[in-house]
């Protein structure tokens, strides 16, 4: 089985309304890293001007991407059911039907090389602070991916999505998304335990403190 990195081709983020920003900090965003806590449900996107035309894109300072409803129906149903939903609106209220806001409901750690910056996490939501390097070395763990779901979120890509579910799409509608594969690996080749995800717990805090903090 196959699995590919699903990102925006062009990083030009989406602007966040300021207000709904700031409203969803400590609630929906983490008070201390402002990352989205994933054990809360997706919140409703507020952005502060209508996309210019996009498939996939992310919302800037928010890390939850939007996706186009056109490109989300033809993924599948398997594809919707492995994923969080929610609506996309402008400041003063109007909402995109063209749009929808996704996050997909298991998430994994894309690893990188032995050059890979692990600078800690989050001492109250766990969030790892990583980032794999170099680019050409990014890869999955076979243990990460032993349910074989069709789509996970992607610590630093919108999504990784399983090759069967990919190929539903024509490639004319994935005009401006970045896609790569990711291979699979037995054994992780950044240094890091195996076990680590996009969140530490509190007993690999522990195990793992010199280690996690290391930035090579």
């Amino acid at each position: 089985m196959r699995y590919f990195a699903m990102q925006p081709g062009d990083i030009d983020p989406l602007e966040p309304d300021e207000v709904w920003l700031r409203s969803q900090r400590g609630t929906y965003f983490c008070p201390v890293c402002s990352f989205p806590q994933i054990e809360r449900p997706l919140c409703p996107v507020v952005l502060s001007a209508k996309p210019k035309k996009c498939t996939l894109n992310i919302v800037g300072g928010a890390a939850t991407d939007v996706m186009h409803i056109e490109l989300f129906e033809l993924l599948g149903s398997e594809f919707k059911e492995s994923m969080e939903t929610q609506t996309v609106s402008l400041s003063h209220g109007h909402r995109l039907a063209d749009y929808i806001a996704i996050r997909a409901r298991t998430q994994i750690l894309i690893r990188g090389g032995p050059s890979s910056t692990a600078k800690g996490y989050c001492d109250l939501c766990g969030n790892l602070f990583y980032w794999p390097l170099p680019f050409e070395s990014r890869h999955l763990l076979r243990r990460s991916i032993e349910d074989l779901l069709p789509v996970y979120g992607g610590s630093v890509v919108a999504l990784v999505i399983r090759e069967d579910i990919l190929n539903r799409v024509p490639t004319s509608q994935l005009t401006g998304i970045q896609i790569y594969e990711l291979p699979i690996r037995d054994v992780a080749e950044d240094g890091l335990p195996e076990e680590i995800g996009t969140r530490v717990t509190s007993e690999q805090r522990k195990r793992y403190e010199e280690l996690l903090k290391r930035d090579s």
